[in-house]
Order: C-alpha cells, then structure tokens, then sequence
C-alpha cells in the first residue's frame, strides 16, 4: 500500500457523509490504529524469534553450551587446547549461513546451513547418532546435502502438490 491509498482511507473512514469527524479526533483515531498495528507487529515479530530459539533448543541441533566465534579460521593448536579440557565433550569447527532457498515451483523455504569439515566424525561422534547414520559414517558427506526432516517434509510436499497438478 502506498501513503496516498493510505490517507485516502483514513480520510474516507473519518469524514462520514452523515456527520464530519473533526480532524483532531480523525488523527487520534488513525495514531490509535497505528499504535495497535505496531503493537501487533513488534508482538508477533518478538514471538516468533522465541519459538524459533525454543524449537532450536528442543532439537539441540544448534543450543552449544559454549560456542566460541572466531574471525579468522580457527588454527589447530586452540582447537586441541579446547578439546583437551576438562569436561568437553567434542569440539568442532563449522561455518554457519542462513539462506533463503526457492524451489521450482516458486516457493521459499529459509534454511540455516553448516558447513563442517571433513573428519567432524571423530571429533563429534554424538552429532552422527543425532542424524541418524551409522557409526563411523563420514561427516561431510561428499556431494551431498542433509536436509533436517522439516525441510525435507516441505519440499517432498511441494514435489507432490506439482505432481498432481500436471497429471
């Protein structure tokens, strides 16, 4: 919408053709509409980040109990002096970037995609059970994407939607 459409409504909405609104009670209705959709907005927006942060703490695919950034790649000696720590489990570098991806048939899915590198299996033999695969199985996998199993639910259901409505 644009501010002209915008403005004509609100002036449409406040001047009725039975009585005239002044223009002081039309510009306290239209900021008390403003006010509630802003409201609405910052609520729904607020919201959604939590349930995304809850859903990602449920599948702790990405909850670390301590995440270390670093700005250039990470040299070996400070992952081995990590590794070798008391109480840590596994130590793993990756490369993390979020993506929109869209399909053949038009539709977005955004996706949060890890890079890893190759050896990841032995650093962190508790990811591979997370996925799925057999132990020793190779972390990455060469010429592959793994896609989690909402990701891989909404494409299949696309395929299947473009399916049908060719036959």
């Amino acid at each position: 919408m644009t501010a002209q459409s915008l403005l004509f409504a609100a002036f449409r909405w406040g001047f009725s053709s039975r009585k005239r609104m002044s223009l002081s009670a039309m510009i306290l209705a239209s900021a008390g509409i403003a006010a509630g959709v802003t409201a609405l907005i910052v609520v729904l927006g607020v919201m959604g980040g939590l349930q995304q942060g809850y859903i990602d703490s449920i599948l702790e695919v990405s909850s670390f109990h301590l995440r270390v950034t670093l700005e250039k790649d990470c040299p070996p000696e400070t992952l081995q002096t990590i590794r070798s720590l008391p109480g840590v489990s596994s130590a793993l570098p990756f490369r993390e970037a979020h993506l929109l991806a869209t399909g053949p048939s038009g539709s977005t899915l955004t996706l949060n995609v890890r890079a890893l590198p190759m050896g990841s299996e032995f650093y962190d033999p508790s990811l591979v059970a997370a996925l799925g695969f057999p132990k020793e199985s190779p972390l990455p996998r060469r010429n592959a994407l793994i896609l989690g199993k909402e990701a891989a639910a909404y494409l299949e259901s696309i395929r299947e939607r473009r399916w049908k409505s060719s036959a």
